[in-house]
């Protein structure tokens, strides 16, 4: 009976695959021409760069904060295509077109989870998996209403955890170096890459298998720089360096475990049980970085690692424990922790994309909402955050429990 009822459904999967990516990519437009993004600079960016070209734009005096080049050869051909069709400026259409890579990719990333669980798991499950991503209030909300550019990095760092999956070295640094290319986040991925090479050497046992990987992540990062060079490397790396000077908060609006004990907005150089905030920080981004290499380290002895759960793991911790976190930062982690599911169907790893999805929402409402000024003077900010902080705090460590504790006690885990 189960046979027969997944046969019929594979006859139907394409069909309803296209309908839930329909949906959501035409639930995704009518909210971006309806709604209204939070901040609009990628506008502004987009009309400087066509106007003045890429040499000076890193350099511009009213730049601040910038994407990696990659992204901002997006904004300038979606400038092209707003010239190109007329939108006429601060339209909806135009604030569509502009903000329609971030859409574009929130469909292909539900479209990715669909083809890797239904060829993992089932069909069933492929439909199940692209619903709940297209679907989801926190992705909607954050590239959609917010207008946010987060789901383009995180696509790009799905297919790398794919790709070391697969053992394809080559194809995951070139995924990495397009994501770091979108979005410097994309750093926090930084250590995937050092258990792909640390693997690819325990199956070989010999450093001449890394010769080659090695020259490959090479090639990777000198394409990284040809495609920056227009932008000017001195220009880009200055206003890379103010860009993690500016972020000067122990918490920006993130809801962890920094805003949970009073310290959202606190300058880097405040203290915390005598020690600065900064090195609290650094400590902290050092401990997960072991205890991620910890987990990789079980994992392969039972196998391989899982690069989904280890992606997940790592942006979680670093979102909740980090410093200088926004409130955005943790969208990454329910993607990973869906494509998770999708490799191995346990249901704690669904109950924790479902969870996270939730807390990810919530941060960025509340501060959308806040920062507009839709909730009124009397909101009680202060509270809602530390409720939203507590939860967050208490699910990263459930799910560095769920994650570590089997391997710790010698038992195996059982799928369910």
């Amino acid at each position: 009976m189960w046979c027969m009822k997944e046969k019929t459904l594979k006859g139907k999967e394409l069909p309803i695959l296209i309908l839930i990516l329909s949906a959501g990519l035409v639930l995704r437009i009518c909210l971006r021409l309806f709604t209204f993004p939070y901040p609009e600079v990628m506008k502004d960016w987009a009309a400087l760069l066509f106007e003045d070209g890429f040499s000076s734009f890193y350099s511009h005096e009213s730049v601040q904060w910038p994407y990696p080049p990659l992204y901002l050869y997006v904004l300038w051909l979606m400038q092209v295509f707003v010239r190109l069709f007329g939108a006429a400026k601060d339209t909806g259409f135009h604030e569509l077109i502009i903000q329609l890579p971030p859409i574009l990719c929130d469909i292909a990333a539900a479209a990715f989870l669909w083809k890797e669980a239904s060829r993992r798991i089932s069909p069933r499950s492929g439909l199940l998996a692209a619903a709940l991503w297209c679907f989801n209030p926190a992705v909607i909300h954050n590239s959609s209403v917010w207008g946010q550019t987060d789901a383009c990095f995180c696509l790009f760092i799905a297919f790398m955890c794919v790709a070391f999956s697969e053992k394809k070295l080559f194809k995951g640094f070139l995924y990495f170096g397009i994501s770091l290319m979108l979005k410097q986040q994309s750093l926090s991925f930084a250590p995937l890459v050092l258990v792909a090479l640390a693997e690819r050497y325990r199956d070989e046992r010999s450093l001449r298998a890394l010769v080659k990987p090695v020259l490959q992540g090479l090639a990777v990062i000198a394409g990284m720089i040809l495609i920056s060079l227009p932008f000017g490397l001195g220009g880009m790396l200055s206003q890379y360096l103010s860009v993690q000077s500016g972020m000067s908060g122990a918490s920006i609006d993130a809801f962890n475990f920094w805003t949970l004990i009073g310290r959202n907005w606190a300058p880097m150089d405040s203290t915390f049980l005598h020690i600065s905030i900064r090195t609290w920080g650094n400590a902290a981004l050092a401990a997960v970085t072991l205890l991620s290499f910890l987990l990789a380290y079980l994992q392969s002895k039972k196998g391989r690692a899982d690069y989904p759960l280890l992606a997940a793991f790592l942006i979680l911790n670093v979102f909740c424990f980090g410093t200088c976190m926004h409130e955005r930062y943790m969208f990454a982690g329910p993607l990973f922790l869906l494509l998770a599911w999708s490799f191995r169907p346990k249901k704690g790893t669904l109950l924790f994309f479902l969870a996270f999805s939730l807390l990810q929402f919530a941060n960025t409402f509340v501060i959308y909402e806040y920062n507009l000024g839709f909730f009124g003077e009397n909101f009680p900010k202060e509270s809602v955050q530390l409720v939203l902080s507590l939860c967050v705090t208490a699910a990263t460590l459930l799910l560095d429990l769920f994650l570590l504790l089997p391997y710790l006690r010698g038992r195996n885990r059982k799928d369910g």
